[in-house]
């Protein structure tokens, strides 16, 4: 019998998940559950949303060790090493910022109604972290000691979650495409053998993709202003914090997208680039081998040499 597409989407983390499988297996609602499970793991200890989440309780507990969960101690180190691999320019603790700037609920409370922007008059101080983050990790049983700055983990738990729900899917399929919103893996290729085409979404604001991208066995991450902006105090502001200002980072770059055989990594990388900013971006992705396009505030597109394979189609 030959392999078919199986399909099945929910929501998780603040995005649409949806997972295809390409299996004539009969047990795909199982693997379609456990993925949903791994999300649910992943977002009930690592969201900010969540009161109760084992990361706002080590952000609570601050310089004092706390019980985490398992995916929140596993974000909370991915986070870190990210932290000392980029000599700290990639910084989880931005929440201070992020609350300061409006974004203190989830996205859609910061809005009005279905609107991208809200206007306050109020001012924003920039908070900024000062120190060296040196958190402390115990793996039996999982527990962290924070630091006196709270922590937003954001793409870095999304990745993990991806990271998760690859694992347990190619333990079983090979052929398979996983998405959470901006960010996917790509496991071998469709039903009819060649690699998965990836659309890279107009980061103006157009209804049609700027690229595609042909990908296998890979993960694919997206860093863009596009959707989580809005006003305040009669400024414009997104979510991309730069952790040496305090302030969305004025980049002259709309969006980033980057490929890496890890979706922890490929997202750490999107921020990493994004921050460089246009005039520094494509020196930075090709000096550190990085597959990666993006899109200017004029919507020019630019493209590394390590990505350039993977373009199938763009558009000026």
């Amino acid at each position: 019998m030959n392999a078919t597409l199986c399909r099945h989407r929910f929501d998780a983390m603040a995005s649409t998940v949806d997972v295809q499988l390409c299996t004539d297996d009969p047990a795909a609602q199982r693997i379609f559950d456990r993925v949903e499970a791994a999300f649910a793991a992943v977002e009930r200890g690592c969201s900010r949303f969540l009161a109760d989440s084992s990361l706002m309780r080590a952000n609570r507990a601050g310089a004092d060790w706390c019980a985490v969960s398992e995916p929140c101690l596993q974000a909370l180190q991915a986070a870190y090493l990210a932290y000392a691999c980029t000599d700290g320019r990639f910084d989880p603790r931005v929440l201070g910022d992020l609350e300061r700037l409006g974004y203190a609920g989830t996205f859609s409370t910061v809005l009005d109604s279905d609107e991208t922007v809200l206007d306050s008059d109020e001012t924003v101080v920039p908070d900024r972290v000062g120190p060296v983050w040196q958190p402390e990790f115990r793996t039996a049983p999982p527990s962290v000691r924070i630091g006196l700055h709270p922590v937003d983990l954001g793409g870095i738990a999304k990745g993990v979650a991806l990271r998760r729900a690859r694992d347990l899917i190619r333990s079983e399929v090979s052929d398979f495409c996983l998405t959470a919103g901006g960010d996917c893996y790509l496991g071998g290729g469709p039903v009819d053998g060649s690699p998965w085409l990836v659309g890279v979404e107009d980061p103006a604001g157009g209804s049609a993709p700027r690229a595609v991208l042909a990908l296998s066995d890979t993960a694919c991450a997206t860093s863009s202003v596009r959707v989580r902006q809005w006003r305040r105090g009669g400024r414009r502001l997104h979510h991309l914090i730069d952790p040496l200002t305090g302030e969305p980072a004025d980049s002259g770059l709309l969006a980033v997208t980057v490929t890496d055989s890890d979706p922890v990594w490929a997202e750490v990388l999107t921020k990493l680039l994004f921050l460089a900013g246009a005039a520094a971006v494509e020196a930075r992705a090709e000096r550190l081998g990085i597959a990666a396009l993006w899109f200017d505030e004029d919507s020019r597109f630019g493209c590394s040499s390590a990505m350039a394979p993977a373009v199938r189609w763009w558009s000026r």
